[in-house]
């Protein structure tokens, strides 16, 4: 489900405004987002740093959750 809502079936520039922001809820949205940036715009390095370091971050967390989540039997 978060596919088509994070741009990963039809491009984020042809949904509603509301559409586009709830893809930044997801990772896909970011990963997208970037994807975009570096292949559609041509922005380069420069353009993929903020997706980069949101799912960067957002991995971090997860993973970190799942540490603290986690226990030996």
């Amino acid at each position: 489900t978060v596919a088509p809502l994070g741009g990963a079936w039809w491009p984020l520039e042809i949904v509603p405004s509301w559409m586009q922001t709830a893809a930044l809820l997801t990772p896909v949205g970011w990963a997208m987002r970037g994807f975009s940036e570096l292949l559609v715009y041509g922005r380069g390095w420069a353009g993929v740093g903020l997706p980069l370091f949101i799912l960067y971050a957002a991995a971090a967390v997860l993973f970190w959750g799942a540490v603290a989540r986690f226990r030996y039997d």
